[in-house]
């Protein structure tokens, strides 16, 4: 720590001369002798004061041969004490204590009264240690040594100091106190050139409040939907330690820790964010303020930056396609996806609702499980017209970008064929020519058989219609 030392020096009067060093202690003796005497032609009465009061009257008279005393009278605490001697034309004191030093006054009185004299005298006791005052606008008081820091005072504010070491004063003024004065020791020394005897004051430690300096946000602007991340608001130069408030948009938001360096010179604020998507661009503010200068606040203000995987919705471009129950054979369990009717005469367009930031890189539609290679970086899927029944299907769409990548929830597609659309389809289809030869196969020997029933009958009529003769006949032979 800087010492700053504003030296007084104080020299005894001239009419001292008389005295000793021992005389300047507790218990010893002083002489002061009035030379305003000799100024007057016919000195009638002489007067002693001490710090304007009376102590010891002498009534004299001056003839030839010098001064004769008429009478004294010194006061009651001077009694024994303080004695004048008309030959030396002088005061004697003895058996000073501390309380004596002090200022001393000689007044002559002529005889008609109108010519007077005065002479002033100091006499130091014992050297003290010399006494510190401090003055500005928001402090004044004595200093002493259970005072070592004294304040507050304000940056820019002017100071005074006065060093008093009897009879003594010296002044030291700072015109705007500032940084450079941070962590200064004061202190004052005393001196009396005539002994050579040096007094110090005690150091003084002024405290000062000063204005924020500087703010300071963490570099962290990037942030992550669904993750905690912590921001950091750094600020420096504050006395006393400043309030730290965070806002996010125009809602205050609770600092998760603050802590002030062992100097008291940097404060840091952090707050814990759990970022999502919709805060992306909303406005977050760190403010520093310090109650003893409310005009003077210092912030930093950014928009958020929130980066996420894509969030992606599937529907159908038109809201006119009918959402329809799945047939219970395409049913996998209760969270199957949700089928849509589309007629063939129209075409099958189905919309990638999605969210992401950054943007997404890649967009990849599926049916049925297999990649599509038409418009597959684009978020609509357009398929006819017309549609076909091997149009029908589950789609999905898959988007990626560089936080990572979703698969849509999917959605089942069905086609509505008219009747002869659906016999062209079930002619073509394989179970159709399955069907279709096994019905023919059937019919065949349906016909078959019909016949041979046929072809009997037949004969057994005939037979019937034959010649009875003949029949015997031909029995008989």
């Amino acid at each position: 720590m800087a010492s700053i030392f504003f030296l007084m020096s104080v020299s005894l009067p001239a009419f001292l001369r008389a005295l000793t060093n021992d005389d300047l202690y507790f218990g010893g003796k002083s002489v002061l002798r009035c030379a305003a005497l000799e100024m007057i032609t016919q000195p009638r009465q002489v007067e002693w004061y001490h710090e304007d009061e009376l102590i010891y009257v002498s009534i004299i008279q001056a003839q030839r041969n010098g001064i004769h005393l008429l009478s004294h009278s010194p006061s009651a605490t001077w009694g024994g004490r303080a004695l004048f001697n008309p030959k030396t034309v002088s005061l004697h004191l003895t058996r000073l204590t501390p309380q004596d030093a002090g200022r001393y006054t000689c007044r002559v009185l002529g005889l008609d009264g109108g010519d007077s004299a005065n002479e002033t005298f100091y006499v130091r006791g014992p050297m003290r240690d010399p006494d510190l005052q401090v003055e500005s606008p928001t402090f004044r008081g004595a200093i002493n040594s259970s005072t070592p820091n004294v304040g507050p005072f304000h940056e820019g504010q002017s100071l005074d100091l006065y060093c008093t070491a009897d009879p003594g004063q010296n002044h030291l003024r700072i015109e705007s106190l500032g940084r450079l004065h941070e962590g200064v020791r004061l202190s004052c020394r005393a001196e009396d050139k005539r002994t050579g005897e040096q007094r110090q004051s005690i150091f003084i430690k002024l405290n000062i409040y000063f204005r924020p300096l500087e703010i300071t946000t963490s570099s962290n602007r990037v942030l992550y939907a669904w993750e905690t991340s912590e921001l950091e608001c750094v600020v420096s130069g504050s006395r006393p330690a400043p309030e730290i408030t965070w806002f996010l948009g125009r809602k205050r938001a609770a600092a998760s820790f603050t802590h002030t360096s062992f100097n008291g010179n940097v404060t840091t604020s952090s707050l814990a964010f759990k970022a999502h998507p919709e805060h992306h661009g909303l406005t977050i503010t760190c403010r520093a303020t310090n109650a003893a200068f409310p005009n003077d606040i210092l912030e930093e203000s950014w928009n958020l930056v929130v980066h996420y995987a894509p969030v992606v919705d599937l529907y159908p471009c038109s809201r006119r396609e009918t959402q329809q129950p799945l047939p219970s054979e395409f049913r996998v369990s209760t969270g199957s996806p949700a089928g849509f009717i589309f007629a063939t005469e129209k075409e099958l367009c189905l919309c990638c609702s999605i969210l992401a930031n950054p943007s997404p890189n890649s967009i990849r539609w599926s049916h049925n499980g297999n990649l599509i290679e038409l418009n597959s970086t684009s978020s609509l899927l357009r398929i006819g017209p017309p549609l076909q029944p091997h149009h029908e299907g589950t789609y999905s769409c898959l988007v990626r970008n560089s936080v990572g990548e979703t698969n849509s929830a999917p959605l089942r597609a069905i086609v509505h064929c008219t009747p002869n659309q659906m016999a062209d389809a079930s002619f073509t289809s394989p179970l159709f020519r399955f069907r279709f030869v096994g019905s023919v196969m059937a019919l065949a020997v349906l016909f078959a058989t019909a016949l041979t029933i046929v072809a009997a009958w037949r004969r057994s009529a005939e037979l019937d219609r034959r010649n009875p003769l003949d029949a015997v006949a031909v029995l008989g032979k």
